[in-house]
């Protein structure tokens, strides 16, 4: 899970988060918003989750998205 930046047409920044499987590749979720934060993320995870499960691992870059209090508590609470 990581996230990738760009900009629109107006200047505005556009941050994207990608979610890939390692184990198979498989693109899991392309997600672009102006602005996402940890309360988002955890949304959008638990939208992956219902229809996925949860996974056993989560790797990531250190990034404050998910090294915030929002993202290790759901972390911690789903295992």
């Amino acid at each position: 899970m990581d996230f990738t930046f760009d900009r629109i047409s107006n200047g505005r920044q556009l941050k994207i988060l990608g979610i890939v499987d390692d184990a198979t590749t498989e693109c899991i979720a392309v997600h672009a918003e102006h602005a996402l934060g940890g309360d988002h993320l955890v949304r959008i995870l638990d939208r992956i989750c219902q229809h996925r499960g949860y996974p056993d691992n989560i790797r990531t870059d250190n990034g404050e998205e998910f090294t915030g209090r929002t993202m290790l508590e759901w972390a911690h609470a789903h295992n």
